[in-house]
């Protein structure tokens, strides 16, 4: 399979939910007999100016919506792989670092307050 057709399946494992923030290297796609992470078929047709079949792009679409109203606009216009691309490694990023942040507020203490009469109470996870 050649890294265009890597990327709609990319873009596909993503919306799915079969990629994951907190295992991000887990799923990988052949590309010319190499075994490549999301990311690294991102990069592998950051130059692509062949255009996203729509399926791909109401992916995308579906995926950017309301939090990036500016890359949806370029993405109804520059239906390109590189702007699809970009666009997936940002979303992957925001995951990533959304999963991570969630990760280290485990590890802080809890505030507990009963019926709004108890002192606050630290509690640490176990």
């Amino acid at each position: 399979m050649d890294a265009y057709e890597a990327f709609c399946i990319a873009v596909k494992f993503y919306r799915s939910g079969e990629w994951s923030p907190a295992l991000p290297a887990r799923n990988t796609i052949n590309v010319d007999g190499k075994d490549l992470t999301l990311r690294q078929v991102c990069s592998s047709v950051e130059h692509v100016t062949r255009p996203l079949p729509d399926s791909v792009v109401s992916d995308l679409f579906t995926s950017l919506c309301e939090r990036h109203p500016r890359l949806e606009k370029r993405l109804l216009i520059d239906r390109t792989c590189a702007l699809g691309a970009g666009c997936l490694l940002r979303l992957m990023d925001e995951s990533e670092k959304a999963f991570w942040l969630s990760e280290n507020q485990a590890d802080k203490p809890v505030s507990l307050k009963r019926f709004g009469t108890m002192e606050g109470i630290k509690c640490r996870p176990r």
